[in-house]
């Protein structure tokens, strides 16, 4: 996404158009601009759209926000779960090897790596220092990949004949009913932060596009209401120093 910049300064940009509104209505028919874009008119319009973005941006963010809390809440207890599911898969009579191989599903789940890094040599005296290692990543712990192990995990324990627990949450359809929830829960985040991304995009094009966004037409404005009685006029004045910041985002 772009850099964040506070919503109070996009905010504030929304709010001084109000105001050279109000300071263009007291020049009532002195204000008569040849370029539609900054008509009385069509700037009363670029606030309701700049509003309207704004609020996208606001609702976008609340919807992702929760849509994160909600994903959060359902992958906190994945970590306890598969050291569940290890233990109790430990206890059922299981092969030494499957334990083992059980070991390792649990570390997947918990993020651990399973090979140590190597360790690089160490250079002589004069030698330029080598390039670190190129490796794999060392964290499984993103969402996805997450539950794509404890996915393994479950299927490793349903292929077991003697896992069956007498926990209720142990069991392999309990399992799967919990790893089949965690979908829809990532999809949801996924496609809110898209939605959101949209949303602050549109916003940045009303505010800050050269030209027709809101900061560029501001200073065309100021331009013309200089224009008007060689500025003298009060309310022209009140337009020139009104503030707005271009915010650059990257």
């Amino acid at each position: 996404m772009s850099k964040s910049v506070s919503e109070t300064g996009h905010a504030k940009n929304v709010a001084n158009l109000g105001v050279m509104n109000s300071s263009i209505a007291v020049l009532d028919s002195k204000y008569d601009p040849s370029n539609p874009l900054i008509a009385a008119d069509a700037l009363v319009t670029k606030k309701l759209t700049c509003e309207n973005a704004m609020k996208a941006v606001n609702s976008g963010s609340v919807i992702y926000k929760k849509a994160v809390i909600s994903r959060n809440d359902a992958y906190n207890g994945m970590s306890k779960l598969s050291t569940r599911i290890c233990n109790s898969f430990g206890s059922c009579g299981a092969t030494p090897a499957a334990q083992k191989s059980m070991v390792s599903f649990k570390d997947k789940v918990e993020g651990k790596r399973i090979k140590p890094l190597p360790t690089p040599p160490v250079p002589k005296a004069g030698d330029p220092i080598p390039d670190p290692s190129k490796t794999n990543s060392v964290s499984q712990m993103s969402f996805d990949s997450r539950k794509s192990n404890l996915e393994k995990q479950i299927a490793f324990v349903a292929a077991e004949p003697l896992y069956k627990p007498k926990e209720a949450d142990l069991t392999v359809v309990a399992l799967n009913l919990y790893v089949n929830s965690l979908e829809p829960l990532n999809k949801g985040v996924n496609d809110s932060l898209k939605q959101l991304q949209k949303d602050v995009q549109s916003r940045n094009v009303e505010l800050y596009a050269p030209i027709t966004g809101l900061v560029s037409l501001s200073k065309t404005v100021k331009k013309y209401a200089k224009s008007i009685d060689g500025a003298n006029n009060p309310a022209s004045k009140v337009i020139v120093n009104i503030k707005f910041t271009n915010h650059k985002l990257k």
